[in-house]
């Protein structure tokens, strides 16, 4: 399980950086590196804490947000999220390439510490929450009629 965790959390790191560099047209993103390594820590740090406290969720995180039993309402609603995500990522690319925003370090500093503050959110979800699956559906395997 910690194999397919670290394969999973590189894998989204690799495409996260893709949907932001690729529009930003250079590598040189001190800030898109430092939202990449903090992504990566922090979904590294709360899928170990999955595997040791609760892995049968960890498993149902790592699954395809489609799923064959899955209604087509989710699905529509799990595609549009994706797209508005990747959608934001591309456009955080090109507010880098193009020098639209301005934004301090201090303010930057503030949304890292926002996004960090976001994933100890979904930690104590996670933690309160054992079914807290990305696919609505009837658990009956893990005890849920």
């Amino acid at each position: 399980m910690i194999r397919r965790l670290i394969v999973s959390t590189a894998g989204m790191i690799v495409v996260i950086a893709a949907f932001l560099f690729a529009p930003a047209g250079t590598l040189d993103w001190p800030a898109a590196w430092g939202f990449l390594a903090e992504m990566g820590v922090l979904s590294l740090a709360v899928g170990l804490w999955l595997a040791r406290h609760d892995p049968a969720l960890l498993a149902e995180r790592l699954g395809s947000p489609f799923q064959q039993a899955q209604k087509a309402w989710d699905k529509v609603f799990m595609a549009v999220l994706m797209v508005l995500y990747f959608g934001w990522l591309i456009l955080m690319g090109l507010d880098a390439r193009w020098a639209i925003s301005r934004v301090p370090v201090w303010l930057q500093a503030l949304g890292a510490l926002d996004v960090a503050l976001s994933n100890y959110v979904v930690f104590l979800t996670f933690r309160e929450n054992s079914y807290a699956a990305p696919v609505v559906k009837i658990q009956r395997e893990r005890g849920i009629a």
